[in-house]
């Protein structure tokens, strides 16, 4: 099923518009957090600006071909063009299955490829998103799925923290000694 068929799909706004917006933009390392956040949805409300984000939104970036669910730290900033807002129905879709399809299936990577559009630097557009099949199993399979790639990635969080945490504990105890 074409993506399209199941999501409505949102550009960000032009550099020009998110400056006259005049609050924070939404950024890489913002999209990262969130996806390393594994921000629960409690229940989604509809967006009233598709050029801001919202706790739950599903955001997709053009430049890294990653997905990822707001946190509610990231709530409220501006959607530059580089991004896109995906609104889809949650009783149909699970946002976290979508994220991993979209994030981490080979298939989906395959199809990028094909479409990507470029001479220099290859990027895929709204339409190539909207274009990419994806087969779609039963909802309660989505948020099984969903679910252990949300707590997968929330892991990988603490594990990353844990390590630096070592890492400053164990060359802290080695300058003292030397």
């Amino acid at each position: 099923m074409k993506l399209k068929q199941v999501s409505k799909i949102k550009v960000g706004l032009n550099s020009r518009e998110v400056t006259k917006r005049n609050n924070n933009k939404y950024t890489a390392e913002n999209l990262e957090e969130d996806l390393l956040t594994g921000y629960k949805i409690e229940g989604k409300k509809e967006t009233t600006d598709d050029a801001i984000t919202q706790a739950g939104d599903l955001i997709f970036s053009l430049m890294t071909k990653k997905a990822a669910i707001v946190s509610l730290k990231n709530s409220h900033m501006t959607l530059s063009q580089i991004y896109l807002k995906l609104t889809i129905d949650y009783k149909m879709i699970d946002p976290w299955f979508l994220c991993f399809i979209l994030n981490e299936s080979q298939n989906i990577d395959h199809q990028f490829h094909k479409i990507m559009e470029g001479t220099v630097s290859k990027r895929i557009t709204k339409n190539n998103l909207e274009d990419i099949d994806i087969d779609f199993p039963d909802i309660n399979i989505q948020k099984k799925i969903g679910a252990i790639y949300r707590l997968y990635l929330k892991q990988t969080k603490l594990t990353e923290k844990k390590n630096k945490l070592v890492k400053k504990f164990l060359f802290t105890s080695l300058e003292k000694i030397s």
